[in-house]
């Protein structure tokens, strides 16, 4: 494993429960690394979307039942791309929000987030997670609004 990689995991605790605190304006954030079961409960979450998109479609639009049937199946069988949920924002805010009450805080914060600073938090998260990126918590002063 190149030095920087082994270098990051082991700076940042990954693979444990333990929150890492991010202070952005004054407010902290608990973050817990993302297990595979957020990933899979976003997946869903996603899949659940496409589900409720696809009987809205049906019921404006008179088709055929064989058609109905077909679209369906594809709706079930289509593959979520598991890079997916990371850039869809709907999906971040679910799996940002998961960290924080795994973490010990409230959800609600993220919603409260000031404007501009939401992927400061996200890329604190992935960091934690082991998913790349630089250390956010090497000054968790409060840096003001970007």
């Amino acid at each position: 494993m190149p030095e920087a990689a082994s270098k990051t995991r082991t700076d940042m605790g990954a693979y444990t429960d333990t929150a890492r605190i991010l202070t952005i304006d004054k407010v902290s954030y608990p973050l817990t690394p993302l297990t595979m079961g957020d990933v899979a409960d976003a997946e869903q979450r996603v899949r659940n979307t496409r589900w409720e998109n696809l009987v809205q479609r049906i019921r404006r639009v008179p088709v055929a039942e064989g058609v109905v049937a077909d679209a369906i199946a594809r709706n079930d069988a289509e593959p979520i791309p598991p890079t997916f949920v990371f850039q869809d924002n709907a999906s971040r805010v679910f799996l940002l929000k998961r960290s924080i009450e795994r973490g010990g805080g409230t959800a609600e914060i993220v919603d409260q987030l000031p404007p501009g600073r939401f992927m400061d938090l996200w890329n604190a998260l992935t960091y934690v997670s082991g998913l790349g990126g630089e250390d956010p918590f090497t000054d968790t002063t409060d840096s003001g609004s970007t």
